[in-house]
C-alpha cells in the first residue's frame, strides 16, 4: 500500500498540474496541491503501519481477532478515504491555476481523487462483509490479498490518469513548487 501511496506522490510531485471552476496564483495552487498530499501521504502512511503489522501477525500466527483486524482494515480505508475526499474538496475549493490548460489539468487532480476517495469508500463497505468467523482465518487472508491486489490496481490507474498531465506545460507551477516547503516534502 505504501509503494502505490509514494507512487501517486512521485507523479504529482513531478507531472506538470493545474486547478477548476475559479482561478488562483499558480503559487496558491501548488501550495494547496502539495500540502493538501503531505496530509493524504501522512495519513495512508500512519494507518499503513498498523494494518501491515496486524495482517502480518495473522499470517505469521494464523490466530487473531478477525473482528478486529477487520475493524482495523476498514478503519483504515475509512480514514484514506476521508483524507482522499478531504483532498478533493480542497482542490475543488482553490480552483484551477491561472496557467495554460490549468481546468483540463484542475479537473483531472479532481477526478482522481474523487477515483480513489469513491473507490476507497467501496472497499471499506466490502471489508466490512468479511467474515470473521473461528475457522474463518484463511478466507479472511485470501479476501485480503485480494483486496490488496485491487488497491494496487486501482491506485495504479490513479497514477497513470495523473501521469497524463506532463503533456502541459507547467513551468509556471513547477517554478512555483520550488518554492513550497510541502512540495519539496513530496519530493523526497
Amino acid at each position: 500500500m505504501l509503494l502505490v501511496g509514494a507512487s501517486i506522490v512521485v507523479v504529482l510531485s513531478t507531472a506538470s498540474i493545474a486547478g477548476a471552476t475559479t482561478t488562483s496564483s499558480p503559487k496558491k495552487w501548488v501550495t494547496t496541491l502539495c500540502t493538501t498530499f503531505v496530509g493524504w501521504e501522512q495519513a495512508a502512511k500512519t494507518n499503513d503501519a498498523k494494518l501491515n503489522s496486524a495482517i502480518a501477525t495473522l499470517e505469521n500466527s494464523g490466530h487473531a481477532n478477525l473482528t478486529q483486524l477487520r475493524s482495523q482494515l476498514a478503519g483504515f480505508l475509512g480514514k484514506l478515504a476521508v483524507a482522499s475526499h478531504k483532498a478533493q474538496s480542497q482542490m475543488k475549493a482553490v480552483g484551477a491555476p491561472s496557467v495554460s490548460h490549468g481546468s483540463d489539468i484542475q479537473k483531472t487532480v479532481v477526478n482522481a481523487l474523487g477515483t480513489a476517495a469513491t473507490f476507497l469508500d467501496q472497499s471499506k463497505a466490502k471489508v466490512l462483509k468479511f467474515p470473521t468467523g473461528t475457522h474463518d482465518t484463511a478466507a479472511f487472508v485470501s479476501k485480503t490479498r485480494a483486496l490488496t491486489a485491487s488497491i494496487t490496481k486501482t491506485f495504479n490507474h490513479v497514477a497513470s490518469s495523473l501521469s497524463a498531465l506532463n503533456k502541459y506545460d507547467a513551468t509556471q507551477l513547477e517554478a512555483a513548487a520550488g518554492s513550497v516547503p510541502a512540495c519539496k516534502k513530496l519530493a523526497g
